[in-house]
């Protein structure tokens, strides 16, 4: 028996020893087996089945995308609504306030005119005061007179 044989591997020539040719499945041809089936479905209606499997994975997965962008719209339509309402309501009570700063606005500008009246009212009082002093005086002075030349004694006075 001759230790070395003549074999070939993968479509080439070798030589190979007793033990390695020993070691060495028989090689396949060139032509691919069928196929296995497995419960009446190829190795091919497998391979279309992941791939329809992949495909529904990936639309899942493009829907829960879809749909976290919807409920991110929502939320994003809720506030813009939200600000938009606070800005209205904000407005109003711009609005009102400047209605109040007009009629506070007024109310002082009554005070000032009725204020200045009153000034004036007063300047007018106090002349009237004085020319009623100097009056008075006046009199004084006169009634003073009178009882002088009414009384020739002036050291003797009476009740």
């Amino acid at each position: 028996m001759n230790t070395e044989s003549n074999t070939k591997v993968n479509g080439a020539a070798a030589t190979l020893g007793r033990l390695a040719t020993n070691r060495l499945a028989a090689q396949r041809s060139a032509a691919a087996p069928p196929p296995a089936k497995t419960n009446g479905h190829s190795e091919e209606d497998a391979g279309q089945g992941r791939l329809a499997a992949k495909k529904m994975a990936e639309e899942k997965a493009r829907a829960r995308t879809l749909a976290r962008a919807q409920a991110v719209a929502e939320k994003l339509s809720t506030a813009t609504d939200q600000v938009a309402s606070a800005i209205a309501e904000a407005n109003s009570a711009v609005v009102e306030l400047e209605k109040t700063t007009h009629t506070i606005a007024a109310g002082a500008e009554q005070a000032s005119t009725a204020a200045e009246e009153s000034r004036a009212a007063i300047n007018q009082i106090e002349k009237a005061s004085d020319t009623a002093n100097g009056r008075a005086e006046v009199s004084l002075q006169k009634v003073g007179e009178l009882q002088s030349l009414s009384n020739p004694r002036p050291w003797i006075s009476r009740p």
